[in-house]
């Protein structure tokens, strides 16, 4: 699916792994992936390996993106209301 941005979004904010790393990010498959690992290890997450951990990330930025644009969207139907 292609979304339209809103009107006045503000653009997604750049990190220092950038945007192209948040697209194909699916969010329940790197929990699933993540809670496996973390049992097979005892849940030492300092033993997970540079991908797991570079999930993570992505995870914790691909969210951040998404309760940013939320908050637009609600600041946005408040402000025009629904109609």
């Amino acid at each position: 699916m292609n979304y339209q941005p809103l009107e006045g979004a503000p653009p997604a904010t750049r990190t220092k792994h950038g945007l192209k790393s948040l697209r194909g990010v699916q969010p329940g498959a790197i929990l699933g992936r993540l809670r496996d690992l973390l049992a097979k290890r005892e849940g030492a997450h300092r033993e997970l390996t540079k991908a797991a951990k570079r999930d993570w990330r992505n995870l914790i930025e691909y969210n951040r993106q998404d309760v940013l644009g939320m908050i637009h969207l609600v600041e946005y139907v408040r402000r025009e209301g629904t109609a």
